[in-house]
């Protein structure tokens, strides 16, 4: 398997503060938004071509977790594999996932 190897770690310059995303209404979704932060997503691409992504961690919500591999396999689709460009892809869509993430929850409410 070919990888593209990406360490989308939180850097302390690159990375979107909770402070960013609207404030959030319910310790859960604080929680989560903290745990997202710190994930790591890796991007693989295996002989046929096809993209596989898997993270370091999970954020306790599946259905961000998902959109969270989308958006980083998304990110080595548009700008290619240097991890710095991927990076910043990523992190500038985080708040993005929260806010999505968020609307739910309070929708299911």
């Amino acid at each position: 398997m070919m990888l593209i190897g990406l360490l989308l770690l939180a850097a302390p310059v690159q990375s979107a503060p909770v402070q960013d995303v609207p404030p959030l209404g319910n310790e859960e979704i604080v929680v989560i938004a903290e745990r997202l932060r710190s994930i790591s997503a890796n991007v693989g691409r295996d002989r046929e071509g096809r993209f596989h992504c898997s993270l370091s961690g999970t954020t306790g919500s599946p259905r961000l977790d998902d959109r969270l591999c989308r958006a980083a396999t998304d990110c080595v689709r548009r700008v290619g594999g240097e991890d710095a460009a991927v990076r910043a892809c990523l992190e500038s869509r985080k708040p993005r996932l929260l806010r999505q993430l968020r609307r739910e929850m309070e929708r299911e409410r």
